[in-house]
């Protein structure tokens, strides 16, 4: 009698070949293996929020609709501005908006970024503010506050308003991020955000959520880090 072909077996030696070759590899290029995943993660996160940010855009529109209304130009600085849905919800020509700095790291949300950019009226730049143009401009900078503030950011700074939206989670140096906003604001300037409440706590959903949400710390607690900042006033509702 003929036996079956041991398909498990086969399987399983093949996904321990394949996590001893992984492990090896790591072992030897680390940097370069570190460097792959998170592309990796990039591009997957890119694409998923691609679907999925209308649907996020939707649900928090009643709180951050209000709340985009009162950001003020003629300079706004908004970290983590992803796709760019929320360019929608400015009143650019009335609120004198001129230069608008978009921190974004994740490149794969850029071609996206720039059309929702121009559907809103601005000329899109990338890396450099052009203070003779006369055309509303959206800077987008591949960075974030988190290892120091980048040139083109220091540049047009000081902001009128700085802006956040679903992105401090993910900020490797929260403390760090806040003191560069406080830094980049000019006097009587307004940090208006709409951000995860933390109120996340079990260790495993931080594992198996936070990575689909693009390693989000879903259990940081940013609304306190932002009340120990030195504001005038701070307004914050949960």
């Amino acid at each position: 009698m003929a036996e079956a072909y041991p398909w498990r077996r086969v399987l399983f030696g093949c996904m321990l070949v394949f996590a001893c070759w992984g492990i090896g590899l790591y072992r030897e290029y680390p940097a370069e293996v570190d460097e792959y995943v998170r592309r990796v993660q990039d591009w997957t996160y890119a694409k998923a929020w691609a679907h999925l940010g209308e649907f996020s855009a939707a649900r928090i529109a009643p709180v951050r609709a209000p709340l985009w209304a009162q950001v003020q130009g003629p300079r706004v600085l908004e970290l983590g501005i992803g796709h760019g849905e929320s360019l929608r919800l400015l009143n650019a020509p009335q609120a004198g908006i001129r230069i608008h700095v978009a921190l974004e790291p994740n490149p794969y949300m850029h071609q996206q970024l720039v059309q929702s950019a121009r559907r809103a009226g601005f000329a899109v730049r990338f890396n450099e503010v052009s203070e003779k143009l006369a055309e509303r401009q959206l800077i987008v900078v591949n960075d974030t506050l988190a290892g120091g503030v980048p040139g083109v950011v220091a540049a047009a700074a000081p902001y009128n308003s700085v802006v956040t939206s679903l992105s401090l989670c993910l900020a490797d140096d929260l403390d760090g991020t806040l003191r560069a906003i406080f830094d980049l604001l000019s006097p009587g300037g307004r940090f208006i955000f709409v951000e995860r409440a933390g109120r996340i706590k079990q260790a495993w959903a931080q594992r198996v959520v936070g990575p689909l949400l693009g390693n989000c710390q879903l259990d940081r607690g940013i609304a306190q880090a932002i009340r120990g900042m030195r504001w005038r006033s701070v307004d914050v509702s949960t």
